[in-house]
């Protein structure tokens, strides 16, 4: 209270003298009596109290410097700082701001703002009042994105903290609030969002792959149009409008399975599962997708799909492929042993035949181990050609000529009871195929048709031009763009359901009973029609028959009526020298046997080395070899070479039980080199070696 009192005097009396006036107001307060103290006394309390007046005067003056020094610096920092910078009244009235703030808000100056009202400024009245909730609330605000109204009326981004202000000396709260305008940040911002948008859209939409979003009840929320290709739909909205659940799998249990994989995993990876296309065909996928949860928290799952319908049919050719190879190689491998063998018995029984008469008691059973020989032959002739080691011989053929005449046989093979019906197409174009080997195609499929039906029916036989293309694949599924000749084979037996279907041609796949079938007769008809370039097709339902169709190419050669010269008697002796090399001790002897019978002169060798020596050693001219040409050490062509040399005039006759050893593998022509294969009989390799010693040289 004293110190308050002598404030307003500080400034204009000496220290000693404030210290007097101070002792006197102290003593009059408290009642002191001065004089009783002592001159002394009172000296050293007025020097005392000149002293603390002095340093007070001094405090009071420096602290009004610091003040206003601190006044300066906030309002330089308030003027000048970059950011908008405002004071307002929570009635909405703008009581002080700087010149950045007017900038922002698009204002001349800031004079033109204050005492405004604030709801100018909101772009929104709701953002305003959801903005003063927090600021209510939490006392601060900061890093608040909004939107406010500039004065020509366009929008500007600005980052704005705030604090509320509440005055303790019962004076109005105030809000302080700083901008930063971001409008350029977020121009950059949605530039990138919606580059990433685009980029996505493009990822989603160019992709080749299905690409699908739905809920957990089917529903498709997003599909690609990858997806709509793969479907054979024409839009996106047709999917949309489906539902997943129903009609998509071919199996709605696929799809629960799926869906508890998913709630397990919440993934799945390389799924198989079958679906199908708007017209109804099946077709093969391949997903892996996710769970995900939306916005509004609502499980939804993205899925991948590819279609691998294509693939997976490459995949089970390939494997088929991969066993007729096999197959093919087992074949080959016994055929050339087994044919020798089959040469023998059929050599042998031809020469014992010749020695006996009908009327020998051991012919009969000659013939039928001469008939047994040749059904082995013709089994072993099968399985090479299914395995596809026999190479076919190709005709120009017209097939309504070939199944007019095959058609008493056809009648023969499938009863009396059941009815052959032939449709041949008048205008029919021609195809080129191995004709014994078509015929036997259509003798295997009409056999099966008539088990088909053991109690009669009808078997159809339809011949027709085909022209395939893309647009046509639901008619002739699996073959491919083209100009074909189809036989059909319509039967009204028993039919096949899907799985058998999908096994019919698979080697030694039978439906039959024990010893009624080998298993072979439908994969030998496609491989055949295979090797001919053409395509076997099968359709059937139990108890609706079956039908085969075959496609053969159409070739555009004409073929005309051979004219054969007038026959000669043909006589197979000769005097000639022929050198033979074969491997096999019992089918040397039995050619060298018919050889020497019909006059000719035999050395014989059992290797190709063996040869060459007994060649060199040999004076006389050697008209004809005729070798094996699969032999230890030295081939049959080898020795060839070697041969011709030294005897550049020496004609060549190759023979092997192996498949597809023609003598052109070896780069000799049809002139220098004939081809028997094994086994044959023996009049046709005496034939054979009559002609090439009298063809020219």
């Amino acid at each position: 209270m004293v110190l308050s009192a002598i404030s307003p005097i500080s400034g204009s009396h000496p220290p000693c003298l404030l210290g007097l006036f101070v002792l006197l107001a102290v003593a009059t307060s408290i009642k002191i009596d001065l004089p009783s103290l002592g001159i002394a006394t009172v000296t050293s309390i007025v020097v005392g109290l000149a002293i603390l007046a002095y340093r007070l005067k001094r405090r009071l003056a420096a602290q009004a410097l610091e003040l206003h020094a601190c006044r300066q610096r906030y309002q330089q920092i308030f003027e000048r700082n970059p950011a908008g910078m405002c004071r307002m009244s929570l009635e909405e009235e703008i009581l002080d701001c700087n010149d950045a703030f007017a900038r922002i808000l698009g204002y001349a100056s800031r004079a033109e703002l204050l005492s405004r009202p604030t709801h100018v400024l909101w772009d929104d009245s709701a953002g305003a009042e959801s903005f003063l909730a927090l600021l209510n609330k939490h006392k601060t605000v900061t890093n608040y994105e909004r939107q406010l109204r500039r004065n020509d009326g366009t929008r500007v981004w600005v980052l704005q903290n705030a604090t509320l202000l509440e005055a303790s000396d019962n004076s109005p709260a105030v809000i302080e609030a700083m901008l930063i305008d971001i409008t350029e940040h977020k121009k950059a911002q949605e530039s990138v969002l919606q580059q990433s948008e685009t980029n996505y859209r493009s990822l989603v939409e160019g992709s080749p792959y299905g690409i699908i979003r739905s809920t957990a009840a089917g529903k498709f929320l997003m599909v690609n149009p990858a997806l709509v290709t793969m479907l054979g739909y024409d839009s996106q909205a047709e999917i949309l409008a489906l539902n997943a659940a129903s009609e998509l799998y071919q199996d709605p249990s696929d799809r629960l399975k799926i869906l508890a994989l998913f709630q397990g995993t919440r993934h799945v990876e390389n799924i198989e599962v079958n679906w199908k296309k708007k017209d109804g065909r099946p077709i093969l996928v391949r997903a892996r997708g996710r769970l995900i949860r939306d916005d509004q928290g609502t499980e939804c799952f993205e899925s991948i799909v590819e279609d691998i319908t294509e693939r997976r049919m490459l995949e089970d050719n390939l494997r088929q492929a991969q066993k007729m190879e096999a197959i093919g190689q087992l074949a080959g491998g016994i055929a050339h042993d087994f044919n020798n063998l089959l040469l023998i018995i059929l050599g042998q029984c031809h020469q014992l035949l010749a020695q006996t008469g009908p009327t020998d008691p051991g012919y009969a059973r000659l013939q039928e181990i001469q008939a047994a020989a040749e059904r082995a032959k013709s089994l072993t002739t099968r399985l090479l050609i299914f395995g596809r080691r026999k190479p076919l011989e190709f005709d120009v053929l017209d097939l309504n000529a070939a199944l007019s005449e095959l058609r008493e046989l056809l009648q023969h093979l499938v009863g009396e009871n059941i009815l052959l019906v032939a449709r041949l197409s008048p205008l029919l174009k021609q195809v080129k195929a191995d004709r014994g080997l078509l015929e036997q195609v259509i003798i295997n499929l009409a056999g099966n048709a008539r088990d088909a039906m053991p109690d009669g029916g009808t078997l159809t036989i339809i011949t027709a031009n085909a022209s395939t293309n893309e647009t046509s694949a639901v008619e002739h599924p699996g073959v491919p763009c083209g100009q074909f000749v189809t036989i059909t084979l319509c039967d009204t037996g028993i039919g096949m359901d899907s799985a058998t279907q999908n096994r019919v041609f698979e080697p030694y796949f039978t439906t039959k009973g024990p010893g009624k079938g080998t298993g072979l007769g439908l994969a030998m008809v496609q491989s055949i029609v295979a090797q001919s370039g053409g395509h076997v097709t099968v359709a059937s339902e139990p108890g609706h028959g079956s039908k085969f169709t075959i496609y053969l190419p159409a070739v555009q050669e004409i073929t005309l009526p051979e004219m054969s010269a007038p026959q000669m008697p043909e006589s197979y002796f000769g005097s000639e020298t022929v050198l033979l090399v074969e491997d096999e001790r019992s089918v040397r002897l039995l050619i060298r046997e018919f050889l020497q019978s019909s006059g000719y002169v035999v050395i014989e060798a059992e290797t190709g080395q063996q040869a060459l020596r007994l060649a060199q050693a040999h004076q006389g001219p050697i008209h004809l070899l005729v070798t094996d040409i699969v032999m230890p050490k030295m081939s049959g062509h080898e020795l060839a070479r070697e041969l011709s040399a030294s005897r550049p005039a020496l004609k060549v006759l190759c023979m092997s039980g192996y498949p597809g050893k023609r003598s052109q593998e070896e780069g000799a022509s049809d002139d220098e080199r004939r081809f028997l294969q094994k086994p044959f009989v023996m009049k046709l390799l005496l034939k054979e070696v009559r002609k090439i010693l009298d063809s020219a040289a």
